[in-house]
């Protein structure tokens, strides 16, 4: 059974179904498997903006409504995880990426947004543990899935997308969120791990290697720098990450 079945009702057949083949593909075409996911992110992101009652321009992109999303105050792993899901998807659509640990990582990822989201909307808790599952390599193979097939379903899951958007926002303007809503949400997004700190370290390692950076390699990437004399004299301090180039010089 797939992670994302409990997605299968009514209001969200695309997603769990997206969530479903992207695990069939993990062991097989982990490209597919991104690109699945990176679909899946682009769909629910609008379902929760729409949620948080957001006005999305019409030509945004999934990074502005990433942004859109960061705004809000919302838990800050939730737009870091988007994040992570939308570089490993670009990569895997305009460069043919393939790795396994990446696309597992953006299944993960998208599985503890879309167990928050279905909580908050419908607040139903059954789907507890929340623990993500590795998917068993299926029997029977998955279907070839290249690029035109990914441009192809897009196309044809956009006026049901559109109408699913409009359907989370008529629902929106009456919806009730009482003091043990935001409890169960809080209780939620602690299962999940849902932790700025760690998300954001994930998306910066992305980042770094995308720009050429072994972040393995601890003489030119060095984690939690002590600092001296950190902005002001005499006070000490730490940086996040520094960079030093081969002659380890440090980079400002």
């Amino acid at each position: 059974m797939s992670n994302f079945t409990f997605l299968n009702n009514k209001k969200w057949t695309i997603l769990a179904k997206l969530g479903t083949q992207a695990e069939n593909y993990l062991h097989t075409d982990n490209n597919a498997s991104m690109l699945k996911m990176r679909m899946f992110g682009e769909q629910i992101i609008d379902y929760i903006l729409a949620t948080l009652k957001i006005e999305v321009p019409r030509f945004a992109t999934q990074d502005d409504k990433i942004k859109l999303l960061r705004s809000t105050g919302i838990n800050g792993a939730i737009p870091d995880l988007f994040d992570i899901v939308r570089r490993y998807g670009n990569k895997a659509n305009h460069e043919g990426y393939e790795n396994k640990k990446d696309a597992l990582e953006c299944l993960v990822s998208m599985y503890k947004v879309a167990a928050w989201f279905y909580i908050k909307v419908t607040k139903d808790t059954s789907i507890k543990p929340l623990t993500y599952k590795m998917p068993r390599p299926v029997t029977t193979k998955a279907p070839v899935y290249n690029i035109e097939d990914y441009a192809k379903e897009k196309e044809e899951i956009s006026e049901e997308h559109t109408k699913k958007v409009s359907s989370v926002k008529e629902e929106t303007k009456t919806a009730v969120v009482t003091e043990k809503d935001k409890i169960v949400e809080k209780e939620v997004e602690e299962t999940l791990d849902l932790n700025e700190a760690e998300t954001r370290k994930k998306l910066i390692d992305i980042m770094l290697k995308d720009a050429g950076w072994d972040v393995s390699n601890n003489e030119l990437v060095k984690l939690e720098f002590h600092l001296e004399n950190h902005k002001e004299l005499g006070k000490k301090g730490f940086a996040d990450y520094v960079l030093f180039n081969k002659k380890v010089n440090q980079l400002q």
